[in-house]
């Protein structure tokens, strides 16, 4: 077949290499309809050729059941996503992608992946959820892997062979066949923040975590541990990680430790240096205990976007360029942290312009009305997502622009969706729907003072408690808000259930700065 006649079959792909574009998205197009199909070899070698400016390339919901060596020729190549396809086989040339940060594999038929995929040096996110999987390579070459998924899989052993200095911060291991867990993951140690190994057969005691400095989510439940009252602790809801952390410290052996008096004087001269200038650190002042602003989640959105967890920054001072630097964080965490919005999104909203209680829901997207960021006319969400479409096509012709924009990428994440994710407030406003759009009404502006912070994500209510955190940290760290006051908010099940309340005494450890918690009862500190 000629390359004029496979090109005419494929015109998303004639398009991008006639106008040289950066991205490649083709998604959820019935098996048969195109000759040849996506698994064709010549077919790839075009997507995947040498010098190609790609550097993000989707291929999801195709029926692909072969990737080709040619994957590994596309030099320039940043993201590649090939969820909900049937992969059997990943090819080792997947290791010559030098410059790829973010690989998503997941809901493949793949039971094993090639040692290759461990010297991929500069990716960061890696998520091989939904699975056949029952072991990982030695993944000691990811120096810069934050965030792994290898969920509902086939492993029956806890990964160990990360890098040295791991910056791994995410581990989502739930719904495998892992019983047993080492003493300790040492390189996991100073990095770890959320670990899920819910749904496992683990039997022992995890006291591995007790020594992880900055965890802050672990889940455990439905398990096989022996010792019953932690096994109970873990299954009620109530019961937070400091908890289950301070049972296993309780429970660990005990290693005898040397008495280093020197050690022990430094300490001692440390407390006092630090004791002597607590002055002079900056405060981040954390009001929690009203009841004034919560956020009722509704059994619907449950089941598409489930996690939400969000906060009040009060009294802030904005002005242009810090309005300016404070977007600058939130995109920069978005492209980061948040993995381009596939694992969780921040919206940050005028406060005071929005009447709580909030419901965070699921809406018909025929039913759905917003006044989307920077437009002035109420338009249904359904018309939202044809009308970004339509525009983001008619700015990339009229600029010749080879990257498609942002909220034209986002859209397929929700386009699907039978209900849109949505928070409303008490008046029926809806404030934004996630994670493509906030509303023109609460938007930011140099009168702001305070601003209600939403992360919402798919993955785990941890995603969102070190996105959140993360976000705070930047801002405070980079000086776009100083001497903070965060008002806790408390979401609730549509039953009434707490689910989260952010922040809680485990959040924000902030290097540099005093953290000081204030009740608040009927409006005034205690």
């Amino acid at each position: 077949m000629s390359d004029n006649i496979l090109l005419l079959e494929w015109p998303e792909l004639k398009r991008v290499i006639a106008e040289n574009r950066c991205e490649l998205s083709l998604t959820s197009i019935p098996t048969g309809e195109r000759n040849p199909d996506i698994n064709d070899e010549k077919l790839q070698s075009k997507i995947f050729a040498t010098n190609t400016p790609l550097n993000y390339i989707e291929l999801t919901r195709l029926e692909l059941k072969m990737l080709h060596t040619s994957v590994g020729k596309a030099s320039k190549l940043k993201k590649l996503i090939l969820h909900n396809n049937a992969l059997v086989h990943i090819p080792e040339n997947i290791g010559d992608l030098k410059e790829l940060q973010f690989l998503d594999l997941s809901t493949n038929k793949l039971d094993h992946l090639p040692a290759a995929i461990g010297s991929l040096s500069h990716l960061s996110m890696l998520i091989l959820a939904h699975n056949k999987i029952s072991f990982l390579p030695d993944m000691s070459g990811l120096v810069s892997l934050q965030h792994l998924d290898v969920s509902h899989n086939q492993l029956a052993e806890f990964p160990t062979l990360f890098s040295n200095q791991s910056k791994l911060h995410t581990l989502i291991l739930n719904s495998n066949h892992i019983k047993e867990l080492p003493i300790e993951v040492n390189t996991l140690n100073d990095s770890l923040k959320t670990v899920n190994l819910s749904n496992n057969e683990i039997v022992d005691l995890p006291f591995l975590f007790c020594n992880c400095k900055k965890i802050k989510t672990l889940e455990l439940t439905n398990n096989k541990f022996s010792d019953n009252r932690f096994k109970k602790l873990v299954e009620d809801p109530r019961h937070k990680t400091l908890t289950l952390i301070d049972y296993m410290k309780k429970k660990a052996p005990k290693i005898p430790r040397k008495n280093n008096s020197e050690e022990s004087k430094a300490n001692s001269i440390n407390k006092i240096d630090r004791d002597e200038y607590v002055s002079n650190i900056p405060v981040i002042t954390i009001n929690y205990g009203a009841s004034h602003v919560l956020i009722e989640r509704t059994k619907e959105v449950s089941e598409i976007r489930p996690y939400i967890v969000c906060c009040v920054l009060k009294n802030c001072s904005l002005n242009a360029e810090k309005m300016k630097q404070l977007l600058n964080i939130q995109n920069k965490l978005h492209s980061t942290i948040c993995g381009e919005r596939t694992i969780g999104s921040i919206g940050t909203h005028n406060f005071c312009k929005l009447q709580p209680p909030l419901i965070y829901g699921a809406v018909d997207p025929d039913v759905l009305m917003i006044t989307p960021l920077h437009r002035h006319k109420k338009i249904s969400g359904r018309e939202l997502l044809s009308n970004l479409a339509n525009e983001a096509e008619l700015i990339r012709k009229k600029e010749k622009r080879n990257v498609i924009s942002n909220i034209h990428r986002y859209m397929y994440l929700i386009q699907k969706l039978p209900l849109y994710p949505c928070l409303m407030d008490a008046n029926g406003l809806i404030i934004s729907i996630p994670p493509v759009t906030n509303c023109e009404e609460t938007k930011l502006d140099i009168d702001t003072k305070d601003i209600l912070v939403e992360v919402t994500s798919t993955v785990t209510e941890g995603t969102c408690l070190s996105i959140m955190d993360k976000f705070i940290e930047e801002i405070v760290m980079q000086g776009c808000l100083t001497n903070l006051t965060i008002e806790q908010i408390k979401i609730r099940q549509h039953n009434g259930e707490l689910l989260v309340a952010y922040p809680s005494k485990n959040d924000l450890q902030i290097s540099n700065y005093t953290i000081r918690r204030e009740l608040v009862v009927d409006g005034s500190n205690t």
